[in-house]
């Protein structure tokens, strides 16, 4: 019999050593990839996908002007209502903008 053998491994020390703690940083982990997929897909899924949501919405008899403006219109009351959720603790009530 080897001395290798018979010493018992030393007990781990550490808040990493607990079992659930590992298991909170594999699911954490876990679930940082799945968000990492789910914004990256549906970030291609928007800009890939052949058509033109303005234009399918104003018809395409509309004038060339009014779908700039209606484009330019749902992009700044995207980035802003973006900002506001980036900015804001969730709890806070927002003035609608019409």
């Amino acid at each position: 019999m080897s001395l290798a053998s018979s010493v018992a491994p030393a007990p781990r020390v550490g808040v990493l050593s607990h079992p659930w703690v590992r298991f909170g940083i594999r699911r954490l982990g876990r679930l940082l990839v799945s968000l990492w997929v789910l914004i990256t897909a549906s970030f291609l899924m928007i800009h890939l996908i052949p058509g033109d949501a303005v234009r399918a919405a104003l018809g395409p008899t509309a004038p060339a002007d009014l779908v700039a403006t209606t484009r330019e219109g749902i992009v700044s009351r995207t980035l802003s209502s973006g900002g506001r959720w980036l900015c804001t603790d969730g709890n806070t009530p927002h003035r609608q903008e019409g």
